[in-house]
């Protein structure tokens, strides 16, 4: 809601440490503010056993849901996201974020190569979008496909249309969530992880291509070095996985495997 009004756009500028002046009069600045505000939640990297204050998904959530703070649910957004960016303002520039996306050249990072694999292979998308349960901005729609859309039609000349394709031609020759004629293979997925969704979470096949749920874990926390603060479940995933890898390349054909692990 304060984004329909100079007002409200003000009053954000102010209380998340906006950068520039009135950055917010811009729609795509509006956007790339909604991406920004939410970057602190991150359950990819989701480290259960950090010691910062609001440096995983428990202690975020904590904050916000505390009721020890008698302040609005906006105003704890920005409390959370100030702590997490420090004394550096937010930076919200869709042109130079554009410019980013079109240097081509080593000093212009590595985004276009994530972004690229996104474009070609799998979208991987996170949208939020109206009528959903996405706790960030929905209205106005600032977060949605087509504003991916567009990133790929800038960066790599790719349409909408042709991102789609890419999908269902990736899903196609991976097989999604069934893989063909695959076989030793472990799936090992992180509980908090967004991209445990597009995995093998319950295989139809125990022996040859199981499935592993890590609880509490982010993105592959498990190949992370190892350290004395790692929750039980990470240790305990690296240890069956080992034993996985061993009994795989023991095996010879018509050898039974190690059971259901999921």
């Amino acid at each position: 809601e304060s984004l329909q009004s100079a007002a409200g756009r003000r009053e954000l500028e102010n209380k998340f440490n906006i950068c520039g002046s009135m950055p917010l009069e811009n729609e795509e600045n509006q956007a790339v503010f909604a991406q920004a505000a939410s970057d602190p939640f991150i359950p990819q990297s989701n480290d259960p056993s950090c010691a910062g204050k609001i440096c995983n998904i428990q202690k975020q959530c904590k904050f916000m849901l505390s009721s020890e703070f008698t302040i609005s649910p906006l105003d704890k957004l920005a409390a959370l996201v100030r702590i997490a960016f420090g004394k550096e303002c937010m930076v919200c520039d869709a042109g130079a974020d554009k410019r980013s996306l079109t240097n081509t050249t080593k000093q212009g990072g590595t985004e276009r190569v994530w972004l690229f694999q996104t474009c070609t292979e799998f979208a991987f998308y996170q949208t939020c979008d109206p009528d959903s349960r996405c706790p960030f901005t929905t209205s106005p729609h600032l977060t949605s496909l087509q504003s991916y859309y567009d990133m790929c039609q800038l960066a790599f000349g790719i349409s909408g249309s042709e991102v789609e394709t890419s999908v269902q031609a990736s899903n196609a020759f991976y097989g999604g969530d069934k893989p063909p004629g695959a076989s030793r293979i472990l799936f090992v997925n992180g509980q908090v992880d967004p991209w445990h969704v597009q995995s093998v979470l319950k295989s139809n096949d125990a022996d040859e291509l199981p499935a592993l749920m890590v609880p509490g874990a982010s993105h592959h926390f498990w190949t992370h070095p190892p350290k004395p603060s790692d929750a039980p479940a990470i240790v305990a995933a690296r240890l069956r996985i080992a034993e996985w890898v061993q009994h795989f390349l023991l095996e010879t054909d018509g050898d039974v495997g190690l059971g259901t692990v999921a």
